[in-house]
């Protein structure tokens, strides 16, 4: 969720070591708590790597789960990507309790 209490300020300081030294592209992608606070350093890695930060504000389980769904298909649009993302939405009514996807 990326809140204040997710990473320590040692694990911060050894994430952008990293980042930096060998040069790793760090993306991120937020699903923040209802306070909606997080700490900027998913920001910062994402800006220092080259990387992407992405905050989802949806509400819904199923909104929130298409907008992961779209920013894990922006990070992986590299051709070189070798991960795909499938995003099948399925409606369940109370009558119908069979799903597909």
């Amino acid at each position: 969720r990326g809140s204040f209490d997710t990473l320590s300020d040692a694990d911060e300081k050894t994430i952008k070591e990293y980042a930096e030294f060998y040069q790793i592209k760090v993306s991120s992608i937020i699903i923040p708590s209802k306070s909606g606070n997080f700490l900027p350093i998913y920001d910062e890695l994402a800006h220092i790597s080259m990387g992407r930060a992405f905050v989802i504000k949806e509400e819904g389980v199923i909104k929130k789960y298409r907008e992961v769904s779209k920013a894990l298909t922006d990070l992986i649009e590299d051709p070189n990507a070798r991960v795909i993302v499938h995003e099948n939405t399925v409606e369940i009514s109370a009558d119908e309790h069979h799903t597909e996807g």
